[in-house]
């Protein structure tokens, strides 16, 4: 393009030498018009192209503004989602050892309990009662640990998915910065 707009230039100028001879020559202001006009065409023409295209470029720049403001609002709503997402994990990792330091502890008493009811030889029918009692409670703490442990696992999952879409979302937007640069 700019090998053309340079030789339309330099035709122009030889156009515009050819005028002042003209001139002289006595050639008629009519036919002086015509040989102006034939000679600026070409580059009247790459004017005009070079406007349509500057203008679709405005264009397509609004639309990648558009896109990056979108993008930008995305990356915020998905920051804080994250955030949230963060903060759930935490207060079910401190969910998921409060109890299993409770079953942990359960798990000891129960022990405990046995090695007494052994040494009474099952003679208190209140240690058994109690054992049994103790051993339901860490059955239903051990099914509680184990749903903890797959809602962490699926927190987790989702807190990593929307690390990758974060990711992405920020490469996205800073390639539309770079278009807009």
């Amino acid at each position: 393009m700019k090998k053309s707009l340079g030789a339309s230039f330099i035709a122009l100028l030889c156009c515009i030498s050819l005028l002042f001879g003209l001139t002289g020559c006595g050639v008629s202001s009519d036919e002086m018009n015509s040989a102006v006009d034939a000679a600026t065409y070409p580059l009247n023409k790459q004017i005009r192209e070079l406007e349509e295209a500057l203008a679709e470029a405005n264009k397509e720049i609004g639309i990648l503004d558009e896109e990056l403001a979108e993008a930008n609002e995305e990356i915020g709503t998905l920051d804080e989602e994250l955030a949230e997402a963060n903060e759930i994990i935490t207060d079910a990792k401190e969910q998921l050892t409060n109890v299993e330091e409770e079953k942990d502890a359960l798990s000891a008493e129960v022990t405990e309990l046995r090695s007494d009811v052994a040494d009474l030889e099952q003679g208190n029918a209140g240690l058994t009662d109690r054992v049994e009692a103790l051993e339901g409670d860490v059955s239903e703490i051990t099914v509680s640990v184990s749903e903890l442990k797959g809602e962490l696992t699926a927190l987790e999952s989702e807190n990593a998915s929307l690390t990758a879409e974060k990711g992405k979302l920020i490469a996205q937007n800073e390639a539309l910065e770079q278009v807009n640069a």
